[in-house]
């Protein structure tokens, strides 16, 4: 896990815009992601964390296959990609918003909505907003006629060469009613062992403030009902 300092402590919200003010410039875009507890396996995308890597693909195309057959469906999804294979990232990225474990790691550009999320739950543990200012590269328009396998095996996406602590970062075309919520993105991980920490900030949010930093994080809108627009499952 990445280290953390004493004065990367977060025990407001105020505390949160006084440390970007002090050790960021506005020009730096940062994405973020915030977890509610110390896990063995710190940024870790679903899958590996507690998913079943051996049948990834398998996984997808049951879920493509359901999704097909519902109702229910992405109209922009569908407008955008109407002949998308299940094993392409943008099938791979609803399928995440559909709650699928996958290979894509949620994050946000709202530290915000980092910081409601690394105090969700786990009131007796502390929470961490990890920050990434420069180390990402944006692979969206590199990737949309790329299939899955191709992405993992490929040491080159596009005319990209990344290097292995380059965080890959994933922009879905399409305007998703949770993800613009969240001002959400993912981070796409070609494997388990991939390295998702490049550098950035940790800034830890003590367990006992937890509760109180979820009231201010209520006056900026930053509940749960607007975070989490609800949608039906495929």
């Amino acid at each position: 896990m990445p280290s953390t300092h004493p004065e990367d402590v977060i025990n407001s919200v105020s505390d949160l815009f006084f440390l970007f003010e002090r050790r960021w410039t506005v020009s730096e875009r940062a994405i973020f992601r915030g977890e509610p507890a110390h896990y063995p396996n710190n940024l870790c995308p679903s899958i590996f964390r507690t998913g079943t890597p051996s049948d990834e693909f398998g996984d997808y195309e049951r879920f493509f296959s359901r999704y097909s057959a519902s109702s229910e469906r992405d109209y922009m999804f569908d407008r955008l990609f109407p002949g998308a294979s299940p094993l392409s990232l943008p099938a791979v990225a609803l399928a995440q918003h559909y709650g699928e474990k996958t290979r894509l790691m949620d994050v946000t550009f709202n530290p915000l909505v980092a910081l409601y999320f690394a105090t969700l739950s786990h009131e007796t543990e502390d929470g961490f907003v990890f920050a990434y200012f420069h180390n990402y590269l944006d692979i969206t328009t590199a990737t949309s006629e790329r299939s899955l396998s191709a992405l993992v095996s490929s040491d080159r996406i596009g005319e990209y060469r990344p290097l292995p602590d380059t965080l890959l970062l994933y922009r879905p075309e399409w305007h998703n009613i949770r993800s613009a919520a969240q001002s959400g993105a993912f981070v796409f991980t070609k494997g388990f062992h991939q390295n998702l920490w490049g550098g950035g900030a940790t800034l830890r949010v003590p367990a006992a403030k937890k509760s109180e930093i979820k009231l201010q994080l209520e006056r900026f809108g930053i509940v749960s009902e607007h975070l989490f627009p609800q949608f039906e499952n495929p």
